[in-house]
């Protein structure tokens, strides 16, 4: 299976990260680490009720694209992760409210910041 990277990523990595991102549990799953904030991946495992191998290589591979942030890490020196304000009415979708109010400016203030294959989820979606 082919992986996304920052730096490079083809036609066919694009349509397939897209193809997952919106795809049902994963679109859950950023709705989740939106609503967790900082999360080490045993945590995400558990909020999200997946094995934590499973845990691990997903969000492996969305650190590894640059759609989620490393941010820190916690007592046992695990790393927490973070869906970027940036990238969340990309991810999510945006539906006006002002509960998004915050991820929208996110978004204008740090547009030089948001993930390529985030980017262009948002412009063809």
């Amino acid at each position: 299976m082919a992986t996304a990277s920052a730096t490079s990523t083809t036609a066919d990595d694009r349509r397939e990260w897209r193809t997952r991102a919106a795809s049902a549990p994963r679109r859950d799953w950023f709705a989740l680490l939106f609503d967790a904030g900082p999360v080490t991946i045993t945590g995400f495992a558990e909020l999200a009720g997946i094995h934590p191998e499973r845990a691990a290589l997903w969000i492996g591979e969305q650190v590894g694209s640059g759609v989620l942030r490393v941010v820190g890490f916690d007592e046992r020196l695990e790393s927490e992760v973070i869906l970027p304000g940036e990238h969340v009415t990309a991810l999510l979708g945006d539906d006006l409210s002002p509960a998004l109010d915050g991820a929208r400016e996110m978004a204008r203030a740090h547009a030089e910041r948001i993930a390529p294959i985030v980017r262009e989820l948002a412009d063809t979606a």
